[in-house]
């Protein structure tokens, strides 16, 4: 299974970017975040493209942290992770929960859980060991305010690894405590006698239904990430080999590619939120952005090896999708690039 984030949760950060002035096009740019992928409908953002995301908006975080750290608003993007986080039996359920049904917000990185009588250990792992983040804080930062609503005394130990704090100090005060930096792990130890307490607000009923939702938009998600995926591996094979690329030859191939019907493909699909023109056009767009920043052919020549049907047809499409010209794209891309050398 392909690692992911939800689109959702990028939107987010950068409708709190663009408050605060930042250049969320070029963000999207340097990231390779098309808007067809940021737009989409329950769409998932690929583990490579978050993390240059990530690495691209970092030094900003001082100034955003709080918005992607309230539960009032995170509520609201993902009400079924947090609603249920928010009515568990206890403090250790509601950890417990947010492992579990994590995914539907994302799974870049590892978190993993230990529990005593009076402790709970929560460990977050970065998996791209060359790629220095500070994701960790903001997860250490919610999981303090969800455990807020079960526990009414707790203390904390927070230490981290690579995280990159703009302000130690700024992040010592949201935690309370003095954290340790440049450690071997990311964790958070929170004390507290009060862990396995039942949290008087607990609604069994309504907790069953919400675990429930969670389930469904968990397994939705998972087999959206990986048969898609596949799918769309299959189409990109399917137009190296064709000469006729018409989305109905295409679509044949693939059925036949992978033994299953049109019906059978599409219905598959559907259940995920996509279609098949979908995935068709995303590679489209993919390879154009490619070929536009890596080479030097004509944007009419990207037109043919992109198997539009004429350059104006792809010069549409490429506007509706990434909000600038080809040329555009080339050229804002092209300088960045040469900025950077």
């Amino acid at each position: 299974m392909t690692k992911s984030v939800s689109n959702r949760l990028t939107n987010h950060k950068l409708n709190l970017l663009a408050g605060i002035g930042v250049d969320v096009n070029q963000i999207l740019r340097k990231s390779g975040i098309s808007q067809f992928t940021l737009n989409k409908s329950n769409g998932r953002i690929p583990y490579r493209q978050h993390k240059q995301f990530i690495h691209e908006t970092t030094q900003y975080n001082e100034h955003i942290v709080t918005g992607m750290t309230c539960l009032n608003q995170l509520y609201g993007i993902f009400p079924e992770l947090f609603g249920l986080c928010l009515n568990a039996e206890s403090a250790v359920e509601a950890m417990r929960n947010f492992i579990r049904y994590r995914f539907i917000m994302g799974d870049c990185d590892d978190i993993e859980m230990r529990v005593s009588e009076d402790r709970l250990w929560l460990e977050y792992t970065n998996n791209d060991r060359n790629e220095r983040s500070n994701s960790s804080i903001g997860h250490f930062l919610f999981f303090k305010e969800i455990l807020s609503h079960y526990l009414p005394r707790f203390s904390i130990n927070v230490s981290f690894d690579n995280a990159i704090p703009l302000n130690g100090q700024s992040v010592d005060a949201r935690f309370n405590t003095f954290c340790r930096y440049g450690e071997n792990r990311n964790r958070m130890v929170i004390t507290s006698a009060n862990l396995h307490q039942k949290n008087p607000m607990y609604n069994p009923n309504l907790y069953s239904m919400q675990q429930q939702l969670a389930e469904q938009r968990r397994s939705d998600l998972l087999m959206m990430s990986s048969y898609s995926a596949y799918v769309k591996e299959c189409i990109a094979q399917s137009i190296e080999r064709k000469e006729d690329d018409a989305t109905d030859t295409l679509l044949d191939d693939v059925c036949q590619s992978l033994g299953v019907s049109r019906w059978t493909l599409n219905a598959k699909l559907n259940k995920e939120n996509t279609t098949f023109s979908d995935l068709l056009k995303l590679i489209r767009l993919e390879k154009a952005c490619s070929l536009l920043v890596s080479t030097e052919k004509s944007i009419s020549e990207i037109s043919m090896l992109c198997r539009f049907s004429s350059q104006s047809a792809f010069s549409k499409f490429f506007r509706k999708n990434n909000k600038l010209s080809p040329m555009q794209y080339r050229d804002i891309n092209i300088n960045t690039a040469s900025f950077r050398g």
